[in-house]
């Protein structure tokens, strides 16, 4: 039966062979793997037939390769991997190796990815950075970044990568990940079926609405949301409610919505917050109402929604955000809660260290 166990990778430049490993005799033995057998290597995606041989006088907890082999991965010499050796199916396997998807490629950012990656090497797990148009021309692998330390000090280094086994999706725009290289690269590692693509895409405001929806002790809390059709669905809601949002269905960063309220009869103010500028306004009767809403909503797909009173702090509206992750055991559990006021101001309420 196989096993997994963390091995330093080392390079023996020496080795007369090309594609072949060698390890001590005693983990050899412990994984059922005979001198001179062939066995298939796996790193992500690629695989890649070796021979296996003993190595007398070298540490258990060291693999070597020789140099052609080495040089055919992005491996790292002194680099301790995670790695599933198994003698009854032949088979020596890194992993996983996981390739964060981003739009970074050098230089701002990189805190975040450096932690990332950093995070990934102290679970044994071979892990990078690329952005979509990295995507090889052979269709063979990738170009990617990853983290190599030399003198007590981490640099990035640009390596080919085979396609890996994660694909975590941390691409944060929204623009971004409408470009068409985008997408055809999603739907590339979605059709290829050997890699677990995490964060598939952005969820639309319809989609959110929806899903929570699906939750019976969710349900109540959540304010009227349906989709826009014109302004009656206005007119209408606004008969129920003293104030209602027209929010576009693809939006981000309140971009594009729009406030009404109907302070007395046949009285419509609105707010729209369109990118940089906001607009205010009033109109009077529905003929009116009409002709505000499809100026404003003009080539946008939106959703219509229920205001309400959200609690202040010194006079200022804030709502509260809650952060909820899956543990190992497939669980949802709160690792951030944070309160955002009008202003922009960021409170701080209780902080946990992501995963506990």
């Amino acid at each position: 039966m196989g096993f997994f166990q963390e091995l330093e990778i080392n390079s023996l430049k020496k080795a007369r062979k090309t594609n072949a490993m060698y390890m001590a005799p005693a983990l050899a033995e412990k994984a059922g793997f005979q001198s001179g057998q062939p066995v298939v290597f796996q790193v992500g995606t690629a695989l890649v037939q070796v021979v296996i041989y003993h190595l007398k006088g070298v540490s258990e907890d060291c693999l070597y390769l020789s140099g052609m082999l080495y040089r055919r991965f992005p491996l790292t010499a002194g680099v301790r991997l995670r790695f599933y050796l198994d003698g009854v199916k032949k088979l020596i396997r890194i992993g996983p190796v996981v390739g964060l998807l981003s739009t970074y490629q050098s230089g701002g950012g990189a805190g975040i990815y450096r932690e990332w990656v950093a995070e990934g090497y102290k679970k044994g797990f071979l892990t990078f950075v690329f952005p979509a148009q990295s995507l090889l021309s052979n269709s063979r692998g990738l170009v990617g970044l990853t983290l190599v330390n030399f003198r007590g000090r981490s640099y990035w280094v640009k390596k080919r990568f085979p396609f890996p086994d994660v694909v975590y999706n941390q691409i944060r725009s929204r623009r971004v990940e409408a470009l068409p290289v985008v997408k055809a690269f999603r739907r590339r590692f979605l059709h290829r079926g050997e890699t677990y693509y995490f964060n598939r895409s952005f969820l639309n405001k319809v989609q959110v609405a929806e899903a929570l929806a699906g939750y019976e002790e969710i349900r109540p809390h959540l304010p009227e949301t349906r989709r826009f059709k014109n302004y009656r669905d206005c007119l209408e809601m606004l008969e129920r409610y003293s104030s209602i949002f027209l929010k576009p269905i693809h939006g981000s960063l309140g971009c594009g919505i729009i406030k009404f309220t109907r302070p007395q009869l046949a009285c419509y103010h609105y707010q729209a917050f369109l990118g940089p500028r906001k607009i205010r306004g009033k109109a009077v009767a529905a003929e009116s109402l009409a002709s505000v809403v499809k100026r404003l909503t003009s080539g946008q797909s939106y959703l219509i929604q229920q205001g309400i009173s959200l609690l202040t702090i010194g006079g200022r509206p804030f709502d509260i955000r809650v952060l909820l992750q899956k543990n190992r055991l497939g669980c949802w559990v709160e690792t951030h809660m944070f309160a955002k006021v009008a202003s922009g101001v960021i409170l701080p309420l209780m902080w946990r260290p992501a995963g506990r």
